[in-house]
């Protein structure tokens, strides 16, 4: 995989962890749930328009939801439980 390509997921992986964070943090474990249930969600409507899109246009989809929403999710998931385990105590 090219670098490139591989700091993208990464910075995803990093912003939607601080997000997550941030919000298990200050709103407990709940909402990050929904945010995690949301951002699978879009990955999975992006992957289904990849279907019905005509060649470039659906390895554009897939990409977008591999690289960028899917490592977003789960660093959303990671830093909300992160966040809301500092809540906690």
């Amino acid at each position: 995989m090219e670098w490139v390509i591989l700091n993208v997921a990464v910075v995803a992986l990093a912003v939607g962890g601080a997000v997550g964070w941030a919000i298990g943090r200050w709103a407990g474990g709940r909402p990050v749930f929904w945010l995690v249930v949301a951002g699978l969600l879009a990955a999975a409507a992006m992957l289904l328009m990849a279907q019905q899109g005509s060649a470039y246009d659906g390895i554009g989809y897939v990409i977008g939801a591999v690289v960028l929403v899917a490592p977003a999710a789960l660093g959303a998931a990671l830093g909300g439980w992160i966040g809301a385990r500092q809540r906690r105590g």
